[in-house]
């Protein structure tokens, strides 16, 4: 049985469908530049003729379930954080595939390796029944993907997200956002009121990944940017930590340490290569902008983040030894900051 997504020629998102819906996509894969060009994924060059043809692999242990959505909300949420216009959706009855990491044979392997194999995880010590019982609770794919199971300020994370911490699957940035809330509050409540302190900001300081119809000034105004990622006084930060999204020669993650002290913009990158060099410029040279646009009513008139020294320190910092862990790493390098 195939299936044909259309998506309108304006997407700037090249996305597969897998069987059992969720949204595949191959994170730092590219191409040489050459001479005169810009960094660009050969994949790019043929995202305006997208097609998804699912596929099925069945096992002994996959239970039949029935379903009418053919195209999962995971790809709604990719591609509203673009901005663009979401495809006409045909609903159909299907039978879909779905393989529960957490079922009872998936319990006596846990038991078996002394409580170090938990569903898709393998853990380097043990863990007790009512430990596994918690992350069957988040991750089982038989429980209700709609219950929000994180929320924190004006980011809610629902269960079906939480997959994405599932080993070799992205982070979605929804899930990025809520770390960097919970980053924020312990950093204010260890710091006293007035003092400088860090600031742990959202994934979407770029004017390009909010698309045409969304201004940075009017999606900081609904999602309280303000108050859940930084205060109205400028003078009382001294490093901003931007992660950013890469989107020109792959979909990457990597994250700049923006010091108001020194002026200095300090990429961190888990992928570092040169062919990716120019692509990942053009994103931190993109999102000074969007912070000069962000905070123009309240930075003084000398201060220009666009004049920021920028430093490439990535060969100091681990790199990712797959395609899935770039968000992930930005994570760790937020909470190395803040340790």
């Amino acid at each position: 049985m195939n299936e044909v997504l259309e998506i309108p020629e304006t997407s700037k998102v090249q996305r597969s469908l897998s069987f059992n819906g969720e949204t595949e996509k191959k994170d730092d894969v590219g191409v040489e530049e050459k001479e005169g060009e810009g960094t660009k994924d050969k994949l790019e060059e043929d995202v305006d003729d997208v097609e998804s043809v699912p596929s099925l692999n069945l096992s002994e242990d996959k239970v039949v379930v029935p379903t009418e959505v053919v195209v999962s909300d995971d790809l709604f949420e990719v591609m509203n954080f673009w901005g663009e216009d979401l495809p006409a959706i045909i609903k159909e009855e299907v039978e879909q595939t779905v393989k529960d990491d957490f079922d009872d044979a998936a319990f006596e392997r846990f038991k078996e390796f002394g409580g170090k194999v938990i569903g898709p995880f393998t853990v380097k010590k043990g863990y007790s029944n009512q430990q596994y019982e918690l992350f069957r609770y988040i991750f089982s794919s038989a429980n209700d993907p709609s219950e929000v199971l994180a929320h924190f300020g004006k980011v809610e994370v629902e269960q079906r997200f939480f997959k994405c911490m599932k080993p070799e699957i992205d982070i979605s940035n929804s899930v990025i956002d809520c770390f960097a809330q919970i980053m924020n509050f312990r950093e204010k409540k260890r710091n006293s009121i007035g003092t400088k302190r860090t600031w742990f900001m959202p994934t979407r300081i770029s004017s390009k990944l909010l698309g045409r119809t969304m201004t940075v000034e009017r999606m900081a105004k609904q999602q309280e940017w303000s108050t859940l990622y930084y205060d109205a006084d400028l003078s009382l930060c001294h490093t901003m930590v931007v992660p950013l999204l890469d989107t020109e020669s792959a979909l990457h993650w990597f994250a700049a340490n923006v010091s108001m002290d020194n002026t200095i913009v300090e990429i961190r990158d888990s992928l570092s290569s040169a062919m990716h060099k120019r692509s990942r410029r053009s994103t931190y040279v993109e999102m000074l902008k969007t912070l000069d646009q962000l905070f123009a009513p309240v930075k003084p008139g000398d201060l220009n983040f666009s004049e920021f020294l920028i430093l490439s320190s990535s060969k100091d910092y681990p790199q990712q030894q797959n395609g899935h862990d770039c968000g992930m790493f930005v994570m760790k390098y937020k909470e190395s900051l803040f340790e």
